[in-house]
C-alpha cells in the first residue's frame, strides 16, 4: 500500500487528494464505516462512495485479499497516473471486470478535473484510445459523443461516420437504447451490428459520466468482443452433449449388461436343472441294471436310459441351435418328407409324454392334408418346431385340451397349436421368443425349461422363410401359429426310412485290425462293444504319440478310428502324420464338430470319413 500511496501523491488534482485520504482511512482503520468517512469528508459522487464500499468490504472480508485491493486500486492510479504525466499513448491492460469498474471510476475523475483545468480533450481522447476494446460515450438520448479507435477498428466505421449517430445504429433491430441502460445486469450482452451488417457478440460494461457541472451528462459503455469466448462456451457444450449422450449410452450398456447378466444366471441355473433330469434317468436306471435279472426289465430300462439320453442330447442341442441361429450359421436340408407322418409321430410321442407326466390333457390332431402329401422341406428342422412349441404346451398345461392343427393356405403350410394352459400376459408376450426368457423369472423355477425353445423355434422359422406369432389371454392359454413355404412333391419314390435295427451280425472282419485312438474309456468301450460282434481286433490307444508309435512299429493295421480332441495332439494332426508315410490306409476320425466347414477340415487333413457323436451302432458299421 505505501507503493500505491506514494504514486497517488503524484497525482495533481484535488478531488483525488479527498479520494486518497479516504482509501488511506479504511486501510488504517478497518473500524471506521464509509458512511462517515464520507460525510466527515465532503464526498457525494455516488460512484466514488460505491468504490469505497468495496474496497472496505473486501479489506474487512474474512478472506481478506490484499493483492486483489491493491491491484483495484493501482488499476485506477494508472489511468489517472498516465494522464498526469501525458502518457496517453501507452495501451493498458485489464484482465479483469473490477479492472473495468477501477477504469470506469478513473474516467470520471477525469471528466470532473477536465472541467475545471486548462488540459484539452485531446487527453481525454489518448486515454480512450489507449484501450483495447470498445469504447463509446453517449448521451443520455443514446446518441454517440464520442468512439474509441478500437470501436472504429472492430465495427468497421471511421468516426464521422459513426459519431453523432445514434447507438441503435451499432444495435439489433428489436434492441432499444433504453433496454440496454435499464437492465439490471450490471454485466450486459448483446450483439453490435458492423458496417458490412455484421452481428459481434459483446459483454457490456455502462456507467454515467458526470462532471461537477452536470451529474447526467451520459454514458460511457465499454464492450469487449467475445465471439471466441462463445466459440469455445459452444465447443464445450458440444462436447458435454457428446460426453452426456456418452455417459447415457453408457449406461443402457450398463443396464443392459446387467440384464443379460441376470439373463445368464438364470439361465445357467435353468440349465443345471435341465441337463441333471435326464442325467438323473440315465444314472438310475444304469445302477438299477446291476441288480435285476429280468430280461424285460433289462429291455425297459434300457429304452428308458435311452429315451434320457436322447433328452439330454436335445438340452446340448438347443444351446448349439440356438448359438447357430444367432451366428447366422443355422443350415437347412431340404428334400422329401410326409407331412402326415410327421404329424402323427409327433401326435404318438407326445401322447405317451402327457400320460408320463400324469397330466389330464386330450391332444387333438386336426390334418387337412391328405394320407400320402409329400412336400419338400426340413424334416428335422419341422419336428423341431413343433416339438418345441408341444414342449410349452405341455409344460404349462396341466388339463384340458391341446389342438395340433395343420392346413394349406395359399403357398404355405400352416401349423396352428393351441392349449388351454396359464397363458400369458400382455407385458410378457413382447419376450417370449427372446433367447433365455420365460414369461417370468417364478414360472422359469416353478416350470423349468431352459428358455430357449421359442427363440430356437422363431429362428428356425425364419430360416426356412416363414413367419411365426402368439395370442394368448392369462390364465386361458396361449395359440401358437407358423407357416412355412409350401411345396408338394409329386413325385411316387417312396420315403427312406431309417432302418435303426442292429445289424452288427452282417459284418465279418475276423482276419482285420483297428487301431482306436480315444482317450475317454467309456467311449472306448463303446465303440469296442459295438465292433465286438464283426470280430475285428481292436488296438487302443489313449494318446496321439501313444498311437504313432504302435502304428509305426506294426504292419497289421488296416484302418484308424481316431477322436479328433484328445489331450496332446488332435485327430487333424495324428491324421496329417500317417499320411506322411501311408496314403492307402483308412482313416475314420469321430467328433462332436460336424458343420459343413469341420467336415471340409477333416477332409483337408486327409482323412476318409467322419463319424458325429453320439455314435449310433448302424453308422458306425457302415462307416467302418
Amino acid at each position: 500500500m505505501n507503493n500505491i500511496n506514494n504514486r497517488m501523491s503524484q497525482i495533481p488534482f484535488n478531488d483525488f487528494a479527498v479520494f486518497q485520504k479516504a482509501i488511506s482511512i479504511i486501510i488504517n482503520n478497518k473500524e471506521v464505516s464509509v458512511e462517515n468517512i464520507c460525510k466527515d469528508l465532503n464526498i457525494s459522487d455516488k460512484l466514488i462512495i460505491n468504490f469505497l464500499k468495496k474496497t472496505y468490504r473486501e479489506i474487512n472480508s474474512e478472506f481478506y485479499r490484499k493483492n486483489v485491493v491493491e491491484q483495484f486500486v493501482d488499476s485506477s492510479i494508472s489511468v489517472l497516473l498516465s494522464f498526469a504525466r501525458h502518457q496517453y499513448g501507452k495501451n493498458l491492460a485489464f484482465t479483469n471486470d473490477d479492472n473495468f469498474d477501477a477504469l470506469v471510476t478513473s474516467i470520471n475523475f477525469l471528466g470532473q478535473e477536465l472541467n475545471f483545468s486548462t488540459v484539452t480533450t485531446n487527453y481525454t481522447e489518448d486515454v480512450f484510445n489507449s484501450i483495447g476494446d470498445l469504447l463509446l460515450v453517449v448521451d443520455n438520448l443514446g446518441y454517440i459523443l464520442f468512439v474509441n479507435n478500437a470501436t472504429c477498428k472492430i465495427l468497421g466505421y471511421d468516426k464521422s461516420e459513426i459519431e453523432r449517430q445514434h447507438i441503435k445504429i451499432i444495435l439489433e433491430d428489436d434492441v432499444e437504447f433504453q433496454f440496454v441502460l435499464d437492465d439490471k445486469n450490471k454485466r450486459k450482452v448483446f450483439n453490435y451490428r458492423s458496417k458490412l451488417n455484421k452481428f459481434i457478440p459483446v459483454s457490456l460494461i455502462i456507467s454515467k459520466f458526470s462532471r461537477k457541472d452536470n451529474p447526467f451528462m451520459g454514458h460511457v459503455i465499454i464492450a469487449r468482443d467475445i465471439s471466441l469466448t462463445l466459440k469455445y462456451e459452444k465447443e464445450i457444450e458440444k462436447q458435454n452433449e457428446i460426453i452426456s449422450k456418452s455417459n447415457e449410452e453408457l449406461k443402457l450398456a450398463l443396464v443392459k449388461a446387467e440384464k443379460s447378466e441376470k439373463l445368464k444366471s438364470a439361465f445357467l441355473a435353468n440349465m443345471s436343472h435341465e441337463i441333471r433330469t435326464p442325467l438323473n434317468g440315465i444314472m438310475g436306471f444304469s445302477e438299477l441294471l446291476q441288480y435285476e435279472n429280468s430280461k424285460e426289465d433289462y429291455i425297459n430300462y434300457g429304452k428308458t436310459i435311452l429315451k434320457c439320453s436322447n433328452q439330454l442330447l436335445g438340452i446340448v442341442n438347443d444351446v448349439l441351435d440356438i448359438s447357430k441361429i444367432e451366428a447366422g450359421l443355422m443350415q437347412v436340408s431340404k428334400d422329401k418328407c410326409n407331412i402326415n407322418e410327421i404329424l402323427n409321430d409327433l401326435c404318438s410321442i407326445y401322447k405317451q409324454k402327457i400320460i408320463a407326466e400324469n397330466k389330464n390333457i386330450e391332444l387333438l390332431l386336426i390334418n387337412r392334408f391328405k394320407n400320402d402329401s409329400r412336400i419338400i422341406s426340413d424334416e428335422l428342422r419341422i419336428k423341431q418346431i413343433i416339438s418345441n412349441l408341444l414342449d410349452n404346451a405341455v409344460k404349462f398345461s396341466e388339463r384340458g385340451i391341446i389342438k395340433l392343427e395343420c392346413y394349406p393356405n395359399n403357398d404355405f403350410i400352416v401349423f396352428n397349436i393351441k392349449d388351454t394352459g396359464i397363458g400369458i400376459s400382455k407385458a410378457e408376450l413382447e419376450t417370449v421368443f427372446k433367447p433365455f426368457m420365460q414369461a417370468s423369472q417364478s414360472k422359469s423355477r416353478l416350470y423349468g425349461g431352459t428358455g430357449l425353445g421359442l427363440a430356437i423355434a422363431k429362428g428356425l422359422v425364419n430360416i426356412l422363410g416363414g413367419e411365426i406369432s402368439v395370442t394368448s389371454t392369462l390364465n386361458s392359454g396361449s395359440e401358437f401359429v407358423f407357416s412355412i413355404p409350401l411345396i408338394f412333391d409329386d413325385s411316387k419314390i417312396n420315403i427312406e426310412i431309417e432302418d435303426t435295427t442292429f445289424r452288427s451280425h452282417l459284418f465279418d472282419w475276423e482276419n482285420k485290425t483297428i487301431l482306436l485312438i480315444e482317450d475317454d474309456d467309456i467311449s472306448a468301450r463303446l465303440i469296442k462293444r459295438l465292433l465286438e460282434p464283426s470280430k475285428v481286433k481292436v488296438i487302443h490307444a489313449k494318446f496321439g504319440m501313444e498311437a504313432l508309435e504302435i502304428f509305426y512299429s506294426r504292419n497289421d493295421v488296416n484302418m484308424v478310428i481316431v477322436d479328433f480332441e484328445l489331450p496332446d495332439i488332435n485327430g487333424c494332426e495324428i491324421t496329417k502324420d500317417i499320411r506322411k508315410v501311408n496314403n492307402e490306409i483308412p482313416i475314420i476320425i469321430q467328433t462332436a464338430y460336424a458343420s459343413k466347414e469341420d467336415e471340409k477340415k477333416y477332409f483337408l487333413a486327409g482323412c476318409n470319413s467322419f463319424i458325429p457323436k453320439p455314435i449310433k451302432s448302424n453308422s458306425l458299421l457302415e462307416v467302418v
